[in-house]
């Protein structure tokens, strides 16, 4: 009898608590149809950032640059009757991609350099450089070439664009064109 009351007391009060799932009440407020959040509304931007390089044409304000880069590109229009001008600015949009490749130059000697020290180790061994400390040398002065030349014509290639204009301004002086940026580059 005592066996028959422990079973009936202990361990079927045990069992359908265990039967029962402990998350059933949170069970009961999930929703059956899931809601979203709301959705997220994108802002443009009303001006996107860029720069911007003007000039002054018969009292207008106009851009000098096309949306592809510094190019001159939109001066190209205005001054294309004066051909020593058209000159100048084809001279400087050549420049321009001179530029650009001393750039990856630049970044070509620099990443040689890194790998030569990375996996040319020791790159001086007992005072006199090995193959590795040949690669690194040469690449970082290639980077370092390359920089200096950037700049050098880049500065010379911002003459280039002046000129341009002081060219169409000799052709044309009833209507100059004044460039409201300056073309010297200091350093």
């Amino acid at each position: 009898m005592y066996r028959w009351l422990t079973l009936f007391f202990l361990i079927i009060p045990y069992l359908t608590y265990a039967a029962r799932s402990p998350y059933s009440k949170e069970e009961e407020e999930i929703p059956k149809n899931p809601n979203a959040p709301p959705t997220l509304t994108q802002k443009t931007p009303s001006e996107m950032p860029h720069c911007e390089r003007y000039f002054v044409y018969q009292g207008e304000i106009l851009e000098c640059d096309s949306h592809l880069g510094r190019d001159g590109e939109r001066l190209k229009r205005i001054i294309q009757d004066v051909p020593s001008a058209l000159a100048e600015l084809d001279l400087y949009q050549v420049n321009q991609e001179r530029v650009k490749w001393t750039a990856y130059l630049g970044t070509l000697g620099l990443l040689v350099g890194i790998a030569a020290f990375v996996f040319g180790r020791p790159a001086f061994d007992s005072g006199a450089p090995t193959l590795g400390g040949y690669f690194m040398l040469g690449g970082l002065g290639l980077t370092a070439n390359s920089w200096i030349y950037g700049l050098s014509l880049q500065k010379v290639n911002e003459s280039h664009l002046g000129r341009a204009v002081e060219y169409f301004n000799v052709a044309h002086p009833e209507q100059p064109i004044t460039l409201e940026f300056s073309t010297q580059i200091h350093f």
